[in-house]
C-alpha cells in the first residue's frame, strides 16, 4: 500500500521512518473498505417500501447499538412483536462499527456499574442466543498511576469498586509487565488491576443483537430515514419516511451523532443536546501481542490499549478535542471515517512511545479517526423527552456506548413499557438539561474538554471552563468585584466562595483556582471564615439559580393539586412555609420543596436548581386538564439573596418600615416588605442552610439596589459575603439533605428522617400514600444516617468527597452520599444509607433505628479504615 507521510513526521527525527509504513492519509473522509473494523456481515431485511408497516406499537429510529439493544428487550423482555427498527443506511453504520470494544466493570455510579455487569453478561449470553459471535473476551484491565494524585484517585476508585462488589487489586509493577510486555517500568506508581473487565468486537455486537431482535419478532427496515415524527395531543401519534408513514404510539431517537437533528423534526422541538467531536485510535500490524493481554488504561498519559489481533489497537482522550462536522452532518455517512490528522494525534502519541518503546519498531495498520457523539457533561441521555410524550431518547455514548448499551437497552425498555423508570437513572435522564444546552455554539465550545474528562484526575467537584456565562443573576458584576469565584449549576453562574486577596476579572471561575486536592482543600479558612460569619455574625449569599414558579387558581384548584402532589399538608395559612416532597407511585422523591402560600388560591414553589426542566414537566403532566390552575416559570424573574447569622435581623430592620421581631416576623412565614427605598421584595424568615435569617426574592431589575444598601448597612456589622461552599458545609453538617446528592426517585420519606413531613395520619390523600404506607408495614429497608469519621487526621489524611463505601465488620452495607468538614464538629461529617445485610444469605432485612445504633460502622477512604460515629439525626450544633 502507498503512503504519503504526514509532514511533521518528516519534520521531526524521534519517529523512525518505517513507523509510518502503511499509513492512508487521506484529505477526505471516506468510505473504509479496508478499515481494522467491517460492516456487519448480517443484514436484517432489504430496504424498500414494500418491507414498511403502517402499524406499529414503537418505532426506534437508528440501528445502532442503543437502537437494536432497546428494540431487542423491548421483543425478548416485553414479548411486543410489532416493534420497527428504521435505519437511514445500514445496520451498525453511524459510529458504532469504529468502536474500540472496551467494557469497562466499573462505571460513574453504582446503577450505571450494575448496568454494565448486565451488559457484559448479555453479550455473553447473546453469543448462545444467535449463534453469532460478539468476540467477548474477559480479558481484565489495568489503570496505571504515574504520580501521587492520580494514585491517590485509584485508591478511592478501588473502595468504590469493592462496594459495589467489583473485584479491583493493585498488583506489583513486576505482575503488570508480565501481563503487559510491552509496558515499561518508568515512572509508575501504582497500577490497579480489574479482574472483569472485556473486551469485544463492536461490529459483532450490533450483527448479534440486530439477529436476536428479528428472531423474536422485530422488522428492521434499512435505508428509510425519518423525515418528521407526528404529534397529536402532546403525544407521539406517528412517524413519516422517505417510504411511507407509521402509525406509532412510541418513539425511540437512537439515532447517535444524528439525535439531535432528528429532534428538530418534530413540532414541538425535542432538545437533545450533543455533537460529534473527532475521536482516534491508533491500530498495528501484528507483532506478537498475547490475546490475553488485558486492557492498559495508562490514565496520566491519556491513553488506552487493547490486544487486536495479535496487534494494539490504542487511543485516547487528548484534554483538547476537536469537534466536527460544524456545518451538519454529510449526507451518507455511512461507515465512514475522518481525515487522519498526525499532527493532532501526537499528543497521544509521544507517550506512547516513550513508555511502550517496543511500539517504534512496528508498523501501522491505521490511524483512525471516527467521529463519536459527547454531551455538555459526559454522560449518557435516556429517557422521555419533556416536550413531547411518549417520545423516548437514548443516545450520546461518549465513547461508551459499547459498554452501556446492554444495560440502558434494558431500562429504556422498562420505562417504555411501564411509563416510568424502574430504577433511579437522573445521572442520565435527559430532563437533566435545559434548553439552552442544546445551542450549537454552547456544545462546540463546550465539547472541547469533555472528552478529555474521561481520563483527568478526579478531582473533588470539579467545574467546566468552558461555554460559561450563560445565566447569570443580575448582580453578577457587583458580587465579581467582591471577589467571588463561580461555579456553574444548570448553566447559572454561582458564587462557590470569595477570595479577597485577588480582584475578579471576571472570567474568574473555581476550575482555574481549585486547589486540586484529595485532602485539605486550599480554600479550607477562606470557607471556614465564611462559615463561621453565617453562624456567628451576618453573612450575604447569592441563591438566585433556584427553580421558582407560582401555582393558582381561581378557586380552589391549586390548593386541591398540591395536597394531591405533595406529601405534607400544604393548607396552611397565608403567609406561611412548609418543606414537602413530591412523592411518586413507589413512594420516593421526584421533588423537595419549600412551599410558600401567597394567597388562599396561589403559592410560591422553590425546587432544586437541576430540576429546571424536569419539576416543570412532573408539575404541568398532572395540572388539571381544563386549565383551572396556571403554572408559572419565574426562576429567571427573581434575584435571590439570603441574609444569614443572628445579626441579620438588626440589619435588615435598618432597611425596613416593619417590625422584624420573632413574635411579629415569625419562622418559617412570609411577607412583603421594603429593603431600603424598594418596597415589593417578598422575604421568607428562612435560609436554605438551617440557619437564622432571611431570603429574599427581589425583582431582576431591582436587585442592585438592594443589594447596594443591604452591604452599605452590613459594613457596620462586620458582615461577609458566603458561597455554596459555606452553604454546604452548614447543611451536610445539621443533616440537611438536596435532592439528587442525598435523594432520590426510590428513596423515601421514612428512610430518610423526614417522616415528619408526610400527612399519613390524616384523611388527606396524596401521590405516593399507599407505597409509603406499606413501607411503614413492613419497615426500611434502608436508613439515612449522619455520620462523623473518627480518628481522621484532616490536615494530612484523604477526605472523603461522596462514594466512600461503608462497611459493618467485612460487608459493604452502605455508601456516602455527600461529604464535607465540619467546622463546627472539627471532623469530616457525611450523609449517607445503610442497610441490614443478612452476613450468610446475603438478602436485606428491614433496617431498625437498634439495628443502626448498636453497630459499628467503618468508611473506607482511599483505602484506609475509619470508625464512624452514626446517627439517625444530626447532632445539634
Amino acid at each position: 500500500m502507498s503512503y504519503s507521510a504526514p509532514r511533521i513526521f518528516l519534520r521531526s527525527k524521534k519517529y523512525p521512518q518505517h513507523f509510518l509504513r502503511g499509513v492512508s492519509c487521506s484529505n477526505q473522509s471516506h468510505p473504509v473498505t479496508s478499515s481494522i473494523c467491517s460492516s456487519p456481515t448480517y443484514s436484517t431485511t432489504a430496504s424498500g417500501t414494500g418491507a414498511l408497516p403502517s402499524e406499529a406499537s414503537a418505532v426506534v429510529c437508528g440501528a445502532g447499538i442503543y437502537g437494536t439493544s432497546v428494540a431487542y428487550h423491548l421483543a425478548k423482555q416485553h414479548n411486543w412483536k410489532d416493534v420497527v427498527v428504521l435505519e437511514q443506511g445500514r445496520v451498525g453504520c453511524g459510529t458504532t462499527w469504529h468502536a474500540a470494544g472496551l467494557l469497562g466493570s466499573l462505571r460513574s455510579t453504582s446503577t450505571a456499574t450494575r448496568l454494565a455487569r448486565y451488559t457484559s453478561e448479555l453479550y455473553q449470553s447473546i453469543q448462545a442466543e444467535t449463534g453469532l459471535s460478539t468476540g467477548y473476551k474477559k480479558c481484565g484491565s489495568i489503570s496505571i498511576a504515574r504520580n501521587e494524585a492520580r494514585l491517590t484517585s485509584l485508591k478511592r476508585l478501588q473502595a468504590t469498586a469493592k462496594g459495589q462488589g467489583t473485584p479491583a487489586e493493585f498488583i506489583s509493577i513486576d505482575e503488570a509487565q508480565s501481563m503487559v510486555s510491552i509496558l515499561t517500568p518508568d515512572d509508575i506508581t501504582g497500577v490497579l488491576h480489574f479482574t472483569d473487565c472485556a473486551s469485544c468486537n463492536a461490529t459483532d455486537v450490533v450483527s448479534a443483537l440486530s439477529r436476536a431482535a428479528v428472531n423474536n419478532g422485530v422488522r428492521v427496515v434499512e435505508g428509510v430515514s425519518v423525515e418528521k415524527v407526528l404529534v397529536e395531543n402532546g403525544a407521539v401519534k406517528g412517524v413519516v419516511t422517505d417510504a411511507g408513514t407509521i402509525n406509532c404510539k412510541y418513539f425511540v431517537n437512537a439515532t447517535g451523532q444524528w439525535s439531535r437533528e432528528l429532534g428538530f423534526r418534530s413540532d414541538p422541538v425535542v432538545n437533545i443536546p450533543l455533537h460529534s467531536c473527532e475521536h482516534y485510535y491508533l491500530v498495528t500490524k501484528p507483532f506478537g501481542v498475547s490475546s490475553d493481554m488485558p486492557i492498559v488504561r495508562d490514565l496520566d498519559n491519556a491513553v488506552y490499549l487493547r490486544e487486536w489481533s495479535g496487534g494494539i489497537l490504542s487511543g485516547g482522550f487528548e484534554l483538547e478535542c476537536k469537534p466536527t462536522f460544524l456545518d451538519g452532518i454529510p449526507d451518507k455517512f455511512e461507515f465512514q471515517l475522518l481525515q487522519e490528522d498526525w499532527e493532532h494525534f501526537q499528543v497521544l502519541l509521544d507517550p506512547l512511545l516513550k513508555y511502550y518503546p517496543q511500539l517504534e519498531e512496528v508498523q501501522v495498520r491505521q490511524l483512525v479517526n471516527g467521529p463519536e457523539c459527547f454531551t455538555p457533561d459526559g454522560r449518557q441521555i435516556l429517557g422521555e423527552a419533556p416536550e413531547i410524550k411518549n417520545y423516548y431518547v437514548l443516545t450520546g455514548g461518549n465513547s461508551n456506548g459499547i459498554i452501556t448499551a446492554g444495560g440502558f437497552g434494558k431500562v429504556l425498555a422498562e420505562w417504555i413499557v411501564n411509563g416510568k423508570p424502574q430504577q433511579d437513572l437522573w445521572s442520565f435522564d435527559l430532563q437533566r438539561f435545559a434548553p439552552f444546552y442544546n445551542n450549537k455554539t454552547f456544545l462546540t465550545n463546550r465539547l472541547v474538554e469533555i472528552p478529555g474528562h474521561h481520563y483527568r484526575v478526579p478531582w473533588p467537584m470539579p467545574e467546566y471552563s468552558t461555554s460559561r456565562g450563560i445565566r447569570c443573576s443580575a448582580l453578577k458584576q457587583r458580587l465579581e468585584d467582591a471577589g467571588a469565584v463561580f461555579g456553574e449549576v444548570f448553566g447559572y453562574e454561582r458564587p462557590n466562595l470569595f477570595r479577597h486577596d485577588i480582584k475578579s476579572t471576571g472570567s474568574q471561575y473555581l476550575d482555574t483556582v481549585h486547589g486540586q486536592s484529595f485532602g485539605k482543600p486550599f480554600w479550607f479558612d477562606i470557607v471556614k471564615t465564611e462559615y463561621k460569619a453565617c453562624r456567628e455574625n451576618v453573612a450575604i449569599m447569592e441563591l438566585s439559580s433556584y427553580t421558582k414558579v407560582f401555582v393558582e387558581s381561581k378557586g380552589d384548584e391549586a390548593v386541591s393539586l398540591l395536597q394531591w402532589l405533595c406529601s405534607n399538608n400544604v393548607d396552611i395559612p397565608v403567609g406561611s412555609i412548609v418543606h414537602s416532597g413530591m412523592l411518586n407511585e413507589h413512594g420516593g422523591f421526584e421533588s423537595d420543596n419549600s412551599i410558600v402560600r401567597l394567597a388562599h388560591n396561589k403559592f410560591f414553589i422553590v425546587a432544586p436548581t437541576v430540576q429546571g426542566t424536569r419539576f416543570l414537566k412532573w408539575m404541568g403532566d398532572h395540572l388539571p386538564r381544563d386549565g383551572s390552575v396556571s403554572l408559572t416559570d419565574v426562576t429567571n424573574n427573581y434575584t435571590v439573596i439570603n441574609v444569614i447569622g443572628p445579626q441579620s435581623e438588626p440589619l435588615l430592620q435598618q432597611l425596613s418600615h416593619i417590625s422584624l421581631t420573632k413574635s411579629n416576623f415569625k419562622f418559617m412565614t412570609a411577607k412583603e416588605m421594603s429593603v431600603g427605598p424598594i418596597s415589593d421584595v417578598m422575604a421568607f424568615r428562612m435560609t436554605h442552610c438551617l440557619e437564622p435569617g432571611w431570603s429574599l426574592y427581589i425583582p431582576n431589575h431591582n436587585a442592585v439596589c438592594v443589594y447596594d444598601h443591604l452591604v452599605d448597612v452590613a459594613h457596620d456589622y462586620n458582615f461577609r459575603h458566603a458561597g455554596y461552599y459555606a452553604l454546604r458545609a452548614l447543611r451536610i453538617e445539621k443533616g440537611f439533605m438536596y435532592w439528587g446528592q442525598d435523594l432520590d426517585t426510590y428513596t423515601s420519606p421514612l428512610e430518610c428522617g423526614r417522616e415528619f413531613r408526610v400527612k399519613l395520619h390524616t384523611d388527606i390523600d396524596f401521590l405516593g400514600r399507599e407505597a409509603t404506607l406499606r413501607i411503614a408495614e413492613t419497615g426500611t429497608m434502608k436508613r439515612f444516617c449522619h455520620f462523623t469519621v473518627e480518628g481522621h487526621d484532616a490536615d494530612n489524611a484523604p477526605w472523603a468527597w461522596g462514594r466512600e463505601p461503608v462497611y459493618l465488620d467485612d460487608r459493604c452495607v452502605g455508601m456516602t452520599t455527600t461529604s464535607v468538614y465540619g467546622y463546627t464538629l472539627g471532623k469530616i461529617v457525611c450523609l449517607g444509607y445503610v442497610m441490614n445485610i443478612d452476613p450468610y444469605s446475603g438478602m436485606r432485612r428491614p433496617v431498625t433505628t437498634d439495628w443502626v445504633l448498636k453497630n459499628k460502622f467503618h468508611i473506607d477512604i482511599a483505602g484506609e479504615r475509619y470508625p464512624l460515629k452514626a446517627s439517625l439525626y444530626a447532632p445539634q450544633v
